[in-house]
């Protein structure tokens, strides 16, 4: 006799949750490497401390380039909203899921996926409308 685990559905949703995240990460890279590049600063060492330690740097990363006024020499390509959108509301739906959530992997990973199509659109709009930033669109 063979003893079998019952099905639960994470085994299909861990796997596209996990690779979402990792995307995410490399989005986030590509947006703040491309950021710091327009603002000719260097964007391999933004985009490297952005995904090692994101929480402390993105915060410092927007108050740095906001406090010296350095100004884009290009407005954003559609490509760097996509990964910008993509990396910044990865990270949110992660603190937003941990915070409404119970603090089990499993009630985790069901929440992560409904937050995330909650937090992306979001932050589309806070990160690239033209009404809410006060950067360029274009």
């Amino acid at each position: 006799m063979s003893s079998s685990v019952p099905s639960t559905g994470l085994e299909v949703v861990f796997p596209f949750v996990a690779s979402f995240l990792v995307a995410g990460a490399v989005c986030l890279a590509y947006a703040v490497a491309a950021d710091a590049n327009a603002r000719e600063e260097d964007g391999a060492s933004w985009a490297f401390a952005a995904v090692v330690a994101a929480p402390f740097v993105l915060p410092l990363y927007a108050y740095y380039q906001r406090r010296r006024f350095l100004p884009r020499r290009s407005p954003p390509t559609r490509r760097e909203r996509v990964a910008g959108t993509v990396g910044v509301g990865t990270g949110l739906a992660v603190v937003v899921t941990a915070a409404l959530s119970p603090p089990d992997p499993f009630s985790m990973l069901a929440t992560f996926p409904v937050v995330a199509v909650v937090t992306l659109p979001v932050t589309s709009l806070v990160l690239y409308s033209s009404r809410l930033s006060k950067t360029p669109s274009g």
